[in-house]
């Protein structure tokens, strides 16, 4: 009775007065008993606390809770866990805990779990900043040059120091006696070396300079500084920057590609013709890829071959009359970027077509091809190739991620470059048919309008005669009534033919009402304008053979002629109305002739 008496006042005096914060929970992971310490590392007050999930307590956030789950899970299973992670207080901050949760067991039971959680954001900061002051000395060691050598005052090495050398397989002791700048370099960097080594004796300001330095195995790009030690040493600080300057460079050309693909960009944007935007695209990738000597570039036309578009320096007007199945793609049609060294598929093509694509294409000159796929909403439209006629290794993975940057361009700009075509394309058709009937396709009263008065413009600056025509068939609305209006539509369009037949590509004819048409010819006095008349109306009285059967129609033709009728369009069309009118009065009434259907 005595020991337990002391073991509650034991845990009674362990959550009044320890620092940490402590708690309590039952087999349902409900908090029974809490510390002080605990409720404010938290913030909450013990009311708020009691008969809550641990869990829900001590974290808010869904990825920190699954965190927390697990620990309560595992030492419910019986396992004593240890962790330092990050909880949440009650305002939703994050702070740095280390916990210690163990199960309580009854009976070999697991029946609660009793954990001490501590505060460690102080020591975590501390460790941050030590790593970070760790991380800083660790620079400033890597810094130290790679090589340290002495030489006397004739350039010859009396100690040569490095671990790189043993790293390299060689060995110190060959350069002893030797001067430094015969150890591996060549007459020019001597050259270099000789005067900075002069420039030391002489006890001048130390100066940093660069030279390549070559073994057998390897060529090095070096940093070397000379430094007077005293009168008989000089003190030489060679540090390797061959890495350094292979990246300098990697560096440097992707800059420049960059740069350079902006600039291809907004030439691009600027192109007004896609086939010259094509050809300027493959054009300056051939220029700003490494390696990169000849090009093509294939696109996919609506039958789902394969044809040429754009090259550069190969025969483009003899390589278009080729296609290509996707089969026969050299490539494949594959969306990864690809370096192609074999091009043995080219020989499965028919004859006619392997050998303009072995001589306007060079293929047996092509050593290797950087392969650049073209996609537009994920489907595959066409490949840059790259070619180098040079060497096997011209492209390397460098060449690969530019190819990924070109290829991610070159795909939006062809999808801009086709939408605005097909827009263009678009906008035309829309301004063809604001200017255009809809069932002949002639143009409309506007669009006569519009032709007509430059027309009569030009004849009032020329001096020069310019006939109106107005006609209207004769028992059109006859032929609608009997046999329809799709035949009559029918009609509309064999008239339209005719007058097409009968004009001269100068003139023009507009449909402005239903059955009533209206020409301007240029240059064509009175008399001349009688005798296109007559041919219209021959035309017009020719038998025509119809789907549903065969009619003859006619039409009343008015004449008028600037100037001796007007000067003015209006006043033109006005008369030559009103002649037509006259004529169609005069003539004596002919019913159309029509027949059955054939």
């Amino acid at each position: 009775m005595h020991g337990k008496t002391n073991y509650v006042d034991y845990i009674e005096e362990l959550f009044k007065n320890n620092p940490l914060g402590i708690l309590l929970c039952n087999s349902e992971n409900k908090i029974l008993r809490v510390n002080k310490a605990f409720c404010e590392m938290f913030g909450y007050s013990e009311k708020e606390i009691l008969g809550k999930l641990v869990d829900d307590v001590v974290v808010q956030s869904p990825e920190l809770k699954a965190q927390s789950v697990e620990i309560t899970k595992k030492a419910m299973q019986g396992e004593q866990v240890r962790m330092e992670v990050i909880r949440q207080r009650k305002d939703g901050t994050r702070f740095w805990v280390s916990v210690l949760s163990t199960p309580v067991i009854t009976n070999g039971a697991v029946t609660g779990i009793f954990a001490i959680y501590s505060d460690i954001t102080k020591r975590k900061k501390l460790q941050k900043n030590l790593e970070e002051v760790m991380n800083e000395k660790t620079a400033i060691i890597n810094s130290f040059p790679d090589y340290i050598a002495v030489m006397d005052r004739e350039g010859k090495i009396l100690n040569i120091y490095s671990a790189s050398l043993k790293k390299s397989n060689i060995d110190p002791p060959i350069f002893l006696g030797k001067k430094f700048g015969e150890i591996g370099f060549q007459p020019k960097e001597q050259e270099i070396i000789t005067f900075w080594f002069e420039k030391a004796l002489q006890g001048a300001k130390t100066q940093t300079f660069t030279v390549s330095f070559s073994t057998s195995s390897r060529k090095m790009d070096l940093e070397i500084r000379f430094t007077k030690m005293d009168d008989k040493r000089i003190l030489g600080i060679i540090k390797d920057i061959t890495e350094e300057t292979k990246n300098k460079r990697r560096l440097e050309n992707f800059v420049s590609f960059n740069r350079s693909l902006l600039e291809i960009t907004n030439e691009m944007l600027r192109a007004t013709d896609i086939e010259n935007a094509y050809q300027l695209l493959l054009e300056r990738s051939v220029e700003i890829v490494p390696g990169a000597e000849a090009g093509s570039l294939l696109l996919k036309d609506k039958d789902g071959l394969y044809r040429f578009y754009a090259a550069v320096n190969y025969d483009l007007k003899m390589l278009k009359k080729i296609y290509l199945k996707p089969e026969e793609l050299i490539q494949r049609e594959t969306s990864e970027i690809q370096i192609i060294t074999s091009f043995n598929s080219n020989r499965e093509l028919d004859k006619e077509r392997y050998e303009i694509l072995d001589k306007f294409g060079k293929t047996n000159a092509i050593k290797s091809m950087l392969s650049i796929p073209i996609e537009i909403d994920g489907k595959i439209i066409g490949f840059f190739g790259l070619d180098s006629h040079s060497s096997a290794g011209a492209f390397d993975n460098d060449s690969v991620e530019m190819a990924k940057l070109l290829s991610q361009q070159v795909s939006g700009l062809l999808e801009r470059l086709h939408l605005e075509e097909e827009l263009r394309k678009q906008k035309q058709q829309l301004e063809w048919l604001s200017g255009r009937d809809p069932l002949t396709g002639l143009p409309n009263r506007r669009l006569f309008f519009e032709k007509a008065s430059a027309y009569l413009s030009l004849a009032k600056r020329n001096h020069s005669p310019l006939s109106i025509l107005y006609i209207d068939l004769d028992f059109f609305k006859v032929i609608n009534d009997t046999m329809g209006h799709d035949v009559g539509d029918e009609v509309l369009l064999r008239v339209a033919e005719r007058f097409h037949q009968t004009l001269r590509e100068s003139d023009v004819v507009a449909r402005i009402g239903g059955d009533e048409f209206i020409f301007v010819l240029p240059e064509t006095d009175f008399e001349a304008a009688k005798i296109v008349k007559k041919r219209i109306e021959f035309n017009l009285r020719e038998v025509m053979k119809l789907k549903n059967g065969i009619v003859t129609v006619g039409g009343s033709v008015g004449i008028a002629t600037f100037p001796d009728d007007g000067t003015e369009l209006e006043q033109l069309i006005k008369v030559a109305d009103h002649r037509m009118y006259e004529t169609k009065h005069s003539s004596k009434s002919t019913k159309p002739n029509s027949s059955k259907p054939l």
